[in-house]
């Protein structure tokens, strides 16, 4: 219903039909009520005729004796007719049941509603404030009915949406917070130890991979932090490119298998001296670039002459002075022991930094991996998340410094000491080396199709006269030099770093991984930490239940949001149960 119109018995039915055209065009949705139907004059027959003949048609009914609908009957829920008391009768206070009984007498009374009734049985329906009532009572009641399935299908739809927003939300925090809070701690553990370990269940294994990524930064500075010698014109490391992890060198660095680099094409337009070849490694920009991509050594120390280097690359002295300090009563053609050992401690001390700047991105990359756990697991205890968190940094923080300590004690052992049990591997290298620095220091050019012939030829005779070579590279080990005695304390030093960089490149992250990252991913000692950390692992079980609950308290805004849908639901529920049974609430309503 649109609207319902309140006229006088003073008021046309034209004004009336015109008003209500307003809003309800169609005349489907509107009621009219007259009032004051005594404002008519009992001799005004025509008013009086029309007003009844207006008020007496029914619904969609035909004027009498009319073939077609009468489009001046424009309300199709009708007209009712009702009179309330005169101002002054209510002056008077006339009470409600007496207004009604006169408002009755007034209708069986008066001649053309009494005549009008007469003929018409149905016209009394549309008279009095009690009909009036009644009528729209019944309307409200048949309109309802009309949309009860709309309306209950409605209300079934919000339920079912409210029951999917809840099933939304996490579920609600236990009464056992105390047990809640160690099994959130324990899929916190179960987490970690799936990103630590790269377990099979995870997803995804990006931690895991980022942390072999640091391993393999701090072994490649690990590397570049190798002794090199320049001899002649070649650049002569520890390292091969196998070992360096390297498959390609940088274009225009021309290198061996062994490790070794020529820097002849980087001589052109000087003497080709190895005082050129230092000014070459020390200056040239383009040279430097394509070392660093290569991973060759950072510093490196002539055989003869001292080069120019920046202080962060500079060796003190060449190898020929560092070996003339050291001479004391060695017999002639005995090198000093202590000017090898001297040679390799220069070298030590440089995978300290290289070995803590690794720790501290590994331990970086925990506690990140860590803040977003925690904050996954504990998203709706805004307080848990806080306090756990800071216990996690706590612990991070305590296992990072027991690592550091590790580390530190395990190269500082390295650096104080020169020493290696592997001996016999240790003298093999240490003869593959001199041959190498040696042809070096002769600079023997490289051999084509014919040379190797020949020289294999002269193998063949020598080994006839019983003088057996292996190789052509062991004939240069067979003619003394000058250097002879510098070249053994290179090839030592270049020997024992090769045997010994491989125990400290892995006991770096083995030292990470054990001490740090295994103990972050060890579900029960991770839950004893966390705990204690947060002070939950001591006094009373009431008091850790007290704590406990006030850790695990709810996010508001997720509380306010749980609260109201439930609070609908309910709502929905209880509306639902009406509209199944309407006339049972409304009896119950009355």
């Amino acid at each position: 219903m649109k609207a319902a119109y309140t006229v006088t018995g003073t008021h046309t039915p034209q004004a009336i039909r015109a008003w209500v055209r307003e809003v309800d065009p169609s005349g489907h949705r509107s009621i009219g009520i007259i009032t004051k139907p005594d404002t008519l004059a009992a001799d005004a027959h025509i008013a009086n005729r029309k007003l009844v003949e207006l008020v007496s048609r029914r619904d969609g009914s035909y004027a009498a004796g009319s073939s077609a609908p009468d489009h001046g009957h424009h309300l199709h829920l009708g007209y009712y007719v009702v009179k309330n008391p005169t101002q002054e009768q209510l002056a008077q206070g006339i009470a409600f049941a007496a207004a009604r009984e006169a408002e009755s007498r007034y209708f069986a009374s008066t001649q053309h509603w009494a005549a009008a009734v007469a003929r018409s049985p149905h016209l009394a329906t549309r008279l009095g404030t009690k009909n009036l009532r009644t009528g729209l009572s019944d309307l409200l009641v048949a309109r309802i009915e009309e949309q009860l399935p709309a309306i209950r299908r409605a209300a079934r739809e919000q339920l079912t949406s409210v029951g999917r927003e809840q099933a939304a939300l996490p579920p609600p925090p236990s009464e056992d917070a105390l047990r809640e809070l160690h099994g959130l701690l324990g899929r916190v553990a179960e987490v970690m130890e799936g990103h630590v370990r790269a377990s099979s269940v995870m997803e995804e294994k990006a931690f895991y991979q980022k942390t072999l990524a640091l391993y393999q930064a701090y072994g490649n500075k690990a590397v570049r932090s190798m002794p090199a010698f320049v001899v002649g014109r070649t650049l002569v490391t520890a390292l091969s490119a196998a070992d360096k992890g390297v498959s390609m060198l940088a274009p225009g660095v021309v290198g061996t298998e062994e490790g070794d680099l020529d820097l002849g094409p980087w001589l052109e337009g000087t003497g080709g001296t190895e005082a050129d070849a230092c000014a070459a490694l020390d200056s040239n920009g383009e040279l430097q670039r394509s070392l660093e991509v290569s991973l060759f050594p950072q510093r490196h120390m002539p055989l003869d002459k001292e080069c120019a280097l920046p202080p962060c690359r500079a060796v003190p002295a060449e190898v020929r002075s560092l070996r003339q300090k050291h001479i004391g009563r060695e017999l002639p053609g005995f090198s000093p022991y202590s000017a090898v050992e001297e040679l390799i401690r220069r070298y030590k001390g440089q995978w300290s930094l290289h070995a803590l700047e690794c720790l501290g991105e590994v331990a970086t990359a925990a506690h990140e991996l860590s803040v977003r756990v925690v904050e996954e697991m504990f998203e709706r205890y805004p307080v848990a998340q806080r306090s756990i968190g800071m216990a996690f940094s706590d612990y991070m923080e305590e296992l990072a410094s027991e690592a550091e300590m590790q580390i530190k004690s395990l190269l500082a052992r390295e650096d104080a000491d020169v020493y290696t049990f592997n001996d016999r591997s240790l003298r093999q290298v240490c003869a593959a080396f001199q041959g190498r620095l040696k042809k070096a220091y002769l600079q023997c050019p490289a051999l084509d199709d014919d040379g190797q012939k020949k020289a294999s030829d002269l193998l063949h005779e020598l080994a006839a006269l019983n003088l057996n070579f292996g190789s052509y590279e062991d004939l240069f080990m067979a003619q003394t030099t000058d250097a002879d005695e510098e070249l053994h304390m290179i090839a030592a030093c270049l020997a024992y770093f090769k045997v010994a960089f491989r125990r400290v490149a892995d006991n770096v992250p083995i030292t990470i991984r054990s001490t740090l990252l295994e103990r972050l991913g060890d579900k029960h000692g991770l839950v004893g930490a966390l705990l204690r950390h947060a002070g939950l692992d001591a006094g009373p079980a009431q008091d850790s239940a007290a704590a406990a609950r006030a850790l695990l308290t709810e996010d508001e805004a997720l509380a306010e949001q749980r609260a109201r849908l439930r609070d609908m639901e309910q709502r929905l529920r209880r509306a639902l149960g009406a509209l199944h049974a309407p006339s049972a609430a409304a009896t119950a309503a009355a």
